[in-house]
């Protein structure tokens, strides 16, 4: 059952996200349960949500072989109660040079964390444009140097104060039909294919059992979407809980903990701080920057993955936590078959509107938006904040794009908009997916 959205209603999130329609409304009606440490809910809070727009939306055809659509998006996260002005740390890129792609994901954390990722794009993009050539077919040890490079840039030239900052981050490279991915960090990369018997590693969504809640928000939105493509994860996440992270961070004389609330419950993602300390801790562990906490075991070390792409594949997903704590691999992958084919393409600007639909949005956008209506299942039963959420999807094969829809809903988000209000040619070559906003916007 679908449900109405105009600018007069003011629509429920619950009723929102246990529909099956891809229709995001900006303004919802949220309720906040707050709980005691038997998990009793003992109050409500309603609060109407304004949505954050998006800071990036790109969505442009790669002329390789093969040919392929490239799209991203980044939205920032919020408070919900307005408490403080949460600054995005996200964003990404993506660049064609000789023949290959190659595409980024960084999401930063800390106090100049926007300025590490602002200088990781950069400098990723440089490498990449400079320094390719020179490693003939070697793909998986040009990853890995670039990693270093950037993690040796920001330490010596950058002139950011790295100490207690830094970024997790995920890059890949398209080159003679494979597919080349480094990762640092929980931000992932997931392959859609029709091809079922490729032995990946198949992440589900993790829950906590005393919250259900996603499980029931997945179940009730994956009704109606198509579930023929099977999903595969390429890239290999690293979480302060898992065995091998945990003993290389403990044997460094760190500890990994998941935040108490006033009433005694866990919450959050495990995290790491340095031993009988109160410090909040860093959600990774693995990362660019951070000095400090390379002294406990957090590294820089990415794990390198390939795959060789083949007739059957269909497309990628590259996207932050922001995504994959909210949603499943083949949550994502349904949707995104579900939808790519109706959505717009060769787009250069975000879109703007009070209600989101595949009609007027691309795919990036389209995924990022339904993982921030599950985020809000997540606020109304965790009491926690939304995250930044970016992501990139690449298509190998696709349908006839369909036009850019002409209406006064899509507007740009830009440093070079001219003072008469005309909009502003935002299209970075080779779909370079620099800032497009400006540094004093409202996030």
């Amino acid at each position: 059952m679908g449900y109405c959205c105009s600018r007069q209603l003011k629509v429920n999130a619950s009723t929102v996200y246990f529909s099956g329609d891809a229709k995001y409304p900006r303004k919802t009606i949220i309720t906040i349960k707050k709980r005691n440490s038997r998990e009793k809910i003992i109050r409500k809070e309603t609060l109407e949500l304004v949505n954050t727009e998006p800071v990036l939306t790109v969505s442009e055809e790669f002329p390789l072989v093969p040919k392929l659509w490239a799209s991203a998006c980044v939205i920032p996260g919020k408070d919900p109660r307005g408490n403080f002005n949460k600054v995005c740390r996200d964003f990404c890129f993506v660049s064609s040079e000789k023949g290959k792609l190659m595409g980024g994901l960084f999401d930063g954390h800390g106090k100049e964390g926007e300025k590490v990722v602002t200088f990781c794009v950069t400098e990723s993009d440089y490498f990449f444009t400079n320094e390719l050539e020179n490693y003939s077919d070697d793909y998986t040890k040009f990853l890995e140097d670039l990693v270093q490079y950037l993690e040796l840039q920001l330490e010596d030239s950058s002139g950011i104060d790295i100490s207690n900052s830094g970024t997790s981050c995920i890059i890949f490279l398209i080159a003679r039909g494979e597919i080349y991915v480094a990762n640092l960090g929980c931000n992932r990369m997931v392959l859609a294919s029709n091809t079922p018997t490729i032995e990946y590693h198949k992440r589900r969504l993790s829950l906590n059992a005393k919250f259900q809640f996603l499980s029931e928000v997945s179940n009730a939105r994956g009704k109606c979407l198509n579930n023929s493509l099977s999903a595969f994860q390429v890239s290999h996440d690293h979480r302060p809980n898992s065995p091998s992270e945990t003993l290389r961070i403990v044997s460094k004389g760190g500890k990994v903990k998941r935040l108490v609330d006033e009433y005694g419950n866990f919450y959050g993602p495990y995290r790491v701080s340095p031993n009988f300390s109160n410090l909040k801790g860093l959600t990774v562990s693995r990362s660019l920057g951070d000095t400090l906490m390379k002294e406990i075991g957090i590294t820089s070390v990415p794990t390198v993955s390939n795959h060789k792409i083949d007739p059957t594949d269909c497309f990628i997903i590259v996207a932050s936590d922001g995504v994959w704590r909210v949603m499943g691999n083949k949550d994502a992958v349904d949707f995104v078959e579900s939808h790519r084919s109706i959505c717009i393409k060769g787009v250069d600007r975000p879109t703007v509107a009070d209600v989101i639909t595949p009609e007027n949005s691309c795919i990036s956008q389209l995924l990022c938006e339904e993982a921030r209506l599950r985020w809000l299942a997540k606020v109304e039963n965790e009491d926690t904040i939304i995250d930044d959420i970016s992501c990139v999807v690449i298509e190998f094969f696709r349908g006839e794009a369909k036009e850019k829809s002409n209406t006064t809903l899509i507007r740009a988000i830009s440093t070079d908009e001219k003072e008469n209000g005309e909009e502003a040619d935002c299209r970075c070559q080779n779909i370079r997916m620099r800032k497009v906003f400006n540094e004093n916007f409202e996030r």
